[in-house]
């Protein structure tokens, strides 16, 4: 039987016996899209005013990360720690997930809905500046406290010494 027939029809006889035994591979499923586990919100942190930024770099790559709003501003930890504005049009939602598109180099967040040309993005300078002097305010205020606990050690040590060399 094999014999009478010519290479090519051998070959496409194998290649359908094989498509029967091992099914139908040419449908590929598509995989949804996941945010990274770094990114996503839960319930507890929306609560306390966490949401989900989709950082766009200069070299059209992205990041996610998950940053509290605080005023309406927050703050991007990278190397440069930038402050950005969000309004509550910039927020979006994807599966549950509150999220903002973030250019690296504006101030304000991209909004796909009202995509303005030359938008100017100065009204957002006074509220950024009022939240880097905050968070400066807060960091002076910790150093101040450690500085206290260090004296208040430092003359217990001395007091000890004191009293070691008199009694000895």
């Amino acid at each position: 039987m094999s014999e009478n027939k010519n290479l090519k029809e051998q070959v496409e006889e194998m290649r359908q016996t094989l498509k029967k035994m091992n099914g139908d591979k040419s449908k590929k499923k598509k995989k949804k899209f996941k945010l990274p586990r770094k990114a996503r919100v839960k319930k507890k942190a929306m609560k306390q005013g966490y949401v989900t930024v989709c950082v766009i770099k200069d070299n059209k790559s992205i990041n996610f990360e998950k940053v509290p709003l605080d005023g309406g501003t927050y703050k991007l930890e990278d190397e440069n720690l930038t402050y950005h504005l969000a309004d509550a049009e910039d927020i979006y939602f994807y599966n549950g997930n509150p999220v903002i598109f973030q250019p690296k180099r504006k101030e304000n967040p991209t909004n796909p809905i009202k995509m303005i040309e030359g938008e100017d993005e100065t009204y957002a300078h006074e509220q950024i500046m009022d939240r880097m002097t905050g968070d400066a305010v807060k960091k002076r205020s910790n150093k101040g406290g450690d500085m206290g606990k260090w004296i208040v050690i430092g003359v217990i040590a001395l007091i000890a010494i004191y009293l070691i060399t008199q009694y000895i």
